[in-house]
């Protein structure tokens, strides 16, 4: 029981979601209310309000924005793989229109970088040696890494 209980909380305190969920979280409130709170004087204000407070009042504040942070970066953690296929571009195909702008965009590239003798390598890393494009630099990139295999190794 014991044991299981450690091994959880272990999996929860993994390094990977510490830096990839649990941190971005915590830098992203403060940095996207900065802005506001700076603009209209109100950071005075609230400095002013907190710091008068008891410090058990000050240490509740702070536990809870931590575990605010927590719960949202477990909810981003549990959504990796359809934040990476957001940024692949395949959600896109369920609005034509943005899908074939990126994609006509990528080919029109991808045709003149296999064109242009010079720029070779950066055609072979970046598409996919057929014409599947997807709307995103990112997808591409992948959909290359998966495909260099069949390319290169069917014979």
């Amino acid at each position: 029981m014991i044991d299981s209980f450690l091994d959880r909380a272990t999996s929860v305190l993994e390094r990977r979601f510490l830096t990839n969920a649990f941190l971005p979280v915590l830098i992203l409130l403060p940095s996207a209310a900065l802005p506001s709170l700076m603009q209209e004087r109100r950071l005075d204000h609230l400095i002013a309000t907190f710091n008068p407070l008891p410090l058990a009042t000050k240490t509740l504040v702070v536990a809870g924005y931590f575990t605010l942070c927590w719960f949202l970066a477990v909810i981003v953690a549990s959504q990796w793989r359809n934040i990476i296929r957001l940024f692949e571009g395949y959600p896109l195909a369920r609005w034509p229109m943005l899908d074939e702008v990126g994609k006509r965009w990528h080919r029109a590239r991808s045709a003149a970088l296999e064109a242009d003798r010079d720029e070779w390598y950066a055609w072979y890393l970046e598409y996919p040696a057929s014409t599947e494009v997807l709307p995103t630099r990112l997808g591409n990139v992948i959909r290359a890494a998966e495909r260099y295999p069949l390319y290169r190794y069917s014979g």
